[in-house]
């Protein structure tokens, strides 16, 4: 048997709404300053999660506190270790800011003249 299929077309009419080209430097100037605040506040705290990520994963930091540990990954793997993975998790934070603050601040404006 054929199932029957449900067109919708015709029975919801959508706004014709554009993106104004003024409206573009606010969104790259949303997009810029949400991509540098974002990179910049995760990237703050970047080897401090890594300390976390690391007590959580090796069994030899178990139980420790975040000072013991992070003497002994000092010890163990040196200073640098602290910033492994850097450059990925700021890329990452930047573009995630980047989208995130640019769409939702144009994104407001949008949906306001629906």
């Amino acid at each position: 048997q054929e199932i029957p299929r449900l067109s919708f077309v015709g029975l919801v009419k959508l706004p014709n709404i554009t993106l104004a080209k003024s409206q573009l430097p606010y969104f790259w100037g949303c997009a810029a300053a949400g991509a540098l605040s974002t990179m910049t506040s995760h990237s703050l705290f970047f080897p401090l999660d890594v300390l976390k990520t690391k007590m959580q994963s090796d069994i030899t930091l178990a139980g420790m506190n975040a000072q013991k540990a992070c003497r002994t990954i000092l010890k163990h793997y040196g200073p640098s270790h602290f910033m492994s993975g850097f450059s990925a998790n700021a890329i990452g934070y930047f573009a995630q800011g980047a989208i995130k603050f640019g769409l939702y601040e144009t994104g407001k404006q949008f949906f306001s003249q629906l």
